[in-house]
């Protein structure tokens, strides 16, 4: 046998270490450690004993050591002691286990108390573990009842001693949950497919093997913000405790744990580019698909290398337009799809590119740079709302200077001169420059910044990330340009209504007459489409009714162009143009004609005219003669050019 191997009866699995199987296609597997979460050694600790509890704790297996990192023992001298807690219990008849989440961004972490009805606290996962995936408060907080349950469970077990168990939470979905699996066994497929399933459903396995009596309430989160916390419920005081643990973990330990452990019940789990999914699955599949296709897209667009995709701070713009809540008019501006005069003569639907305040060609860099005075007060609104919100957030003064002055300088003369500011802020300005400065007003701005200004500290204790506080800045110069959007919309279509019709018409009015130019190369049949003297129906109509005339006209205009050119006749002459102006009734003829020809084109068969029989088409015959107009009526009058 290799030195390095030891028989099967000697192997202990409390001692050896877990290995992950890769399987792929063609039967090729692959085999590696997995991730280790390292336990820091215990020093001076109120956390105890070590030749005991933390000795126990470390012959579980490696997820359950992940959840029951940081114990606290509510004892005269810091040690474990299950027999009190037991003893509280059986006294109590039950014991309370409240736990708290916490949540930034993707970092979460948790914490939980146990405490006995009474109030008197027993145990505490003082920052318990960390929480792995991606975050969202109903798996932080599950986490934290989870982690609290297998503390109980452990006990349970190891005493040979059933508990009955009072859960809280300040999170309704997670009791909702926890209540509702109460009455089945088995989980539905639905609920396989619902947020954080294998927290659920192992919190719930847990209890049922470990035959824990668990009871489920919620309670209201956060009430030491309005009320003295020794005014408190015991509930409430429990659950400030929970949040103050969760919190505490956050600030020293918070970071992002994108791979979940997969948990015993849970038989599989998503994982997209090493990220595990538990949540919002169906939207999680389709943005893995259009992502990459959406970064290339906007890479090809404006001509973006990868490392200028990677300079940008994605997460401040992702964070910012969930705050803004806007998506419609967010999309159009994160990716350059303004309707503006430029885009819409390209686009064909109108013919001027100008601007209407200055009549400069209307880009979306141009509605910023105009020069026009409402344009140049809203500059100088959105700077004052900029640097009003960096100094709000603490930010440095030589980048609260630096950033300003670059934008001013942009807006007032499309150009930043980056060797005027100083060395330390070149690097910054140069990754801005490449993005583009147009772009900071699409929510693109360079990290560069975020690594310039660094995390702050705050009075209470906290800290204020450095993300945090771009997203901040990317969310007054999104709302500050959506304001502008809407001031230059106003001042092209009008504040009222009755303007807004003025101005409307006036546009619409100079389709209706590029379509009347058409009139002599369209078919001579086809004269119904237009109207005699289109300057007269222009004056008497609204814009509703010459936007409906352009909609179901233009069509058939064009395709009466078409086909008149396609038989080479254009430029003849049509013998109606020689009929016409002989005599009235050849006019009231070819009038009659050409209305007919234009109720028929606009009518459809729910308002086609009721067809007349065959005796009322005679009885009309003998009174007003042949239908059919014959051809020498047109002709009678030819010899007054003799």
């Amino acid at each position: 046998m290799p030195q390095n191997t030891i028989g099967y009866d000697h192997f202990s699995p409390a001692e050896g270490t877990s290995i992950r199987i890769n399987s792929y296609p063609g039967r090729i597997t692959t085999r590696s450690l997995p991730s280790t979460i390292v336990i820091p050694k215990k020093t001076a600790r109120t956390i105890g004993p070590t030749e005991c509890w933390d000795g126990f704790v470390r012959s579980q297996p490696e997820w359950i050591r992940m959840f029951l990192q940081e114990i606290h023992f509510y004892t005269d001298d810091g040690f474990a002691n299950l027999d009190e807690i037991l003893t509280v219990h059986d006294k109590e008849g039950y014991l309370l286990s409240v736990s708290d989440g916490s949540v930034k961004f993707h970092n979460m972490s948790f914490g939980w108390i146990i405490a006995s009805p009474d109030g008197q606290r027993l145990a505490a996962g003082a920052g318990a573990g960390p929480c792995q995936g991606r975050g969202n408060s109903l798996r932080s907080e599950g986490a934290g009842m989870l982690s609290a349950t297998l503390f109980l469970a452990l006990i349970s077990h190891h005493m040979e001693h059933q508990l009955k168990v009072e859960f809280l939470s300040d999170n309704r979905e997670l009791i909702r949950r926890m209540k509702d699996h109460q009455h089945y066994d088995d989980p539905y497929p639905n609920a396989t497919l619902a947020s954080e399933y294998d927290i659920i459903e192992e919190i719930y396995n847990t209890c049922k093997i470990y035959k824990i009596t668990g009871s489920y309430q919620w309670v209201k989160g956060h009430q030491d913000r309005h009320t003295e916390y020794e005014s408190l419920p015991l509930n409430a005081q429990l659950n400030v405790e929970a949040d103050y643990y969760a919190g505490q973990y956050q600030d020293n330990f918070g970071k992002l744990r994108p791979l979940c452990t997969l948990l015993p019940t849970s038989g599989a789990m998503l994982s997209i580019r090493t990220i595990s999914v538990t949540s919002d699955y169906r939207n999680q599949l389709i943005r893995a698909y259009t992502e990459p296709r959406y970064i290339e897209y906007v890479q090809n667009r404006f001509g973006w290398s990868d490392d200028v995709i990677h300079s940008i701070a994605w997460k401040c713009l992702t964070l910012a337009a969930r705050r803004i809540n806007r998506s419609v008019l967010m999309t159009k501006v994160c990716n350059d799809l303004l309707p503006t005069a430029v885009t819409l003569q390209q686009q064909k639907y109108q013919y001027s590119d100008r601007c209407n305040m200055c009549d400069g060609v209307e880009t979306r860099d141009h509605m910023i740079q105009c020069k026009a005075e409402s344009r140049a007060a809203w500059r100088v609104r959105f700077m004052t709302a900029l640097r009003r919100k960096m100094k709000a957030l603490s930010t440095k003064f030589e980048v609260e200077e630096t950033l300003g002055t670059a934008l001013c300088d942009w807006m007032e003369h499309g150009r930043v001169e980056i060797s005027k500011f100083p060395p330390k802020f070149e690097a910054a300005l140069k990754s801005q420059e490449t993005i583009g400065w147009r772009h900071v007003f699409a929510g693109k701005l360079s990290q560069q910044w975020l690594r310039l200004q660094g995390d702050v500290h705050l009075e209470d204790g906290k800290i204020r990330t450095d993300y945090l506080w771009g997203a901040s800045i990317v969310e007054v110069i999104l709302t500050k340009f959506m304001e502008l959007w809407e001031l230059r919309n106003e001042e092209v279509h009008g504040k009222t209504e009755e303007v807004q019709e003025q101005r409307r018409k006036f546009r619409l009015s100079g389709k209706v007459r590029e379509l009347d130019k058409l009139k002599q190369d369209a078919r001579p049949a086809d004269m119904g489409l237009f109207h005699e003297n289109v300057e007269i129906y222009i004056e008497e109509a609204n814009a509703i009714a010459l936007a409906n005339y352009i909609s179901s006209h233009t069509k058939a205009i064009k395709n009466s162009v078409k086909k008149w050119t396609s038989r080479s006749q254009h430029g003849v002459r049509s013998i109606v143009d020689w009929i016409r102006g002989l005599n009235e009734t050849n006019d009231a003829a070819l009038d009659k004609i050409h209305t007919i020809q234009r109720d028929k084109l606009l009518k459809d068969g729910r308002h086609k005219t009721r067809r007349r029989t065959t005796s009322e088409l005679l009885e009309n015959r003998r009174k007003n003669g042949p239908r059919q107009i014959p051809l020498d009526r047109y002709l009678s009058l030819m010899n007054r050019f003799d």
